[in-house]
């Protein structure tokens, strides 16, 4: 009766460790999240807490994400008149 237990609680373990998916490594460790396009949304710069830089070959565009204080996160194109003054004074903020 003990051997056919520890064949079943052995054979439970196998199919356990043959069904469990291995560990990823590399980007796929981490969930991206991306910017999908891009809008021309503007808030008062004093309510905003970051940015990042989003990179075309992880995502589907060329984007700055913009953080608010609230966590309410907006995508505008890098090359925007806004987007370029409003980096300049969140770094220049971080300085300070």
């Amino acid at each position: 009766m003990k051997m056919v237990l520890a064949l079943h609680f052995s054979a439970a373990v196998l199919l356990l460790l043959l069904l469990a998916e291995p560990p990823k490594q590399g980007a796929e460790a981490f969930p991206v999240t991306c910017c999908l396009k891009t809008c021309d949304i503007k808030v008062r710069r004093d309510q905003l807490k970051n940015y990042t830089i989003q990179e075309k070959p992880l995502c589907p565009v060329k984007a700055v994400r913009f953080v608010t204080k609230t966590n309410v996160t907006f995508c505008l194109d890098p090359s925007s008149p806004w987007a370029i003054n409003t980096m300049a004074f969140l770094d220049n903020r971080g300085r300070r």
